[in-house]
């Protein structure tokens, strides 16, 4: 009932900002209500499994990264949605992945809830990258779709941590939760960096997401979306499959020291590829 009313609270929020513009501060706090919504139909991030050597939290900290962690996805989703299939991708991706965790484990509505969402995304996913705008077919996301898509990932997030891993794939349920949006999360976290030090407000647009790199280095909207599709999958995999090796605090360095290697090399191939062509603007 709760998450029902908050992604119904998200949608409208979604549609109005389509179709008449609402400022991001309001959107924000909606985010940041519609957590607490979920907190109160009985979803947190509770316990860190010994991540940062940290198992159960106080009732406080939960409530403080539940709310960080909900206001985190749905803001991924939202602004990685800047080239035709991204965030769909990913997120059909993430979808994918949790129904087949949840029918693992049993927990069939929540698998039905990640399958019937994956559907829709999917369907959007083919008219947006291939639909023909002179035929009236091509659709676009907008605020209402990623925004209750965003909310959708971190409920289904929310449930995996919740859940006995019972050692599928032999992983952390941590891991298991999180490494499907590891793509969109990283990126949003870097960005909000990046615009604090430059001085801007992090929710002011920009174009240093990691598709605008692409982009930026010279690649057609469809190779880097695909480029980005790959590597989210590749994420997953590798999370999961060092998983069992390594704690989760391991995997969230080596996946924080490979997105800010891999950006730190992308950045200079652009700046390479800007002096070669005499371009003096374009990427910031």
């Amino acid at each position: 009932l709760y998450s029902g009313c908050a992604l119904l609270m998200l949608y409208i929020v979604g549609l109005g900002d389509d179709l008449v513009g609402v400022r991001y501060r309001t959107k924000f706090v909606v985010q940041v209500f519609c957590a607490v919504m979920l907190l109160a139909g009985g979803l947190g991030v509770d316990n860190f499994g010994g991540l940062f050597g940290l198992y159960a939290l106080p009732c406080g900290v939960t409530w403080l990264m539940t709310i960080m962690t909900v206001v985190l996805i749905i803001n991924a989703v939202n602004l990685i949605d800047g080239i035709d299939g991204l965030a769909s991708g990913l997120s059909a991706i993430a979808l994918g992945f949790f129904a087949a965790i949840f029918y693992i484990h049993g927990v069939y509505d929540c698998a039905m809830i990640a399958l019937a969402t994956m559907g829709v995304v999917l369907s959007f996913f083919y008219y947006n990258v291939f639909g023909d705008p002179a035929r009236g077919k091509k659709i676009f996301m907008g605020d209402t779709g990623s925004l209750t898509t965003g909310l959708v990932l971190s409920f289904l997030a929310l449930q995996l941590t919740g859940i006995n891993n019972g050692g599928v794939f032999a992983a952390d349920v941590l891991v298991i939760a999180f490494a499907p949006l590891a793509i969109p999360c990283l990126d949003v976290i870097r960005v909000f960096v990046h615009r604090v030090i430059r001085g801007n407000s992090p929710f002011l647009p920009d174009r240093v997401h990691i598709h605008h790199k692409l982009l930026a280095l010279g690649f057609p909207q469809r190779p880097a979306m695909i480029t980005i599709l790959a590597m989210s999958a590749g994420v997953i995999g590798l999370d999961l499959l060092i998983s069992p090796a390594v704690s989760t605090f391991v995997i969230v360095l080596i996946d924080l020291a490979a997105w800010i290697v891999g950006n730190y090399f992308l950045t200079k191939a652009i700046r390479a590829r800007q002096v070669r062509e005499g371009i003096t603007h374009g990427y910031d």
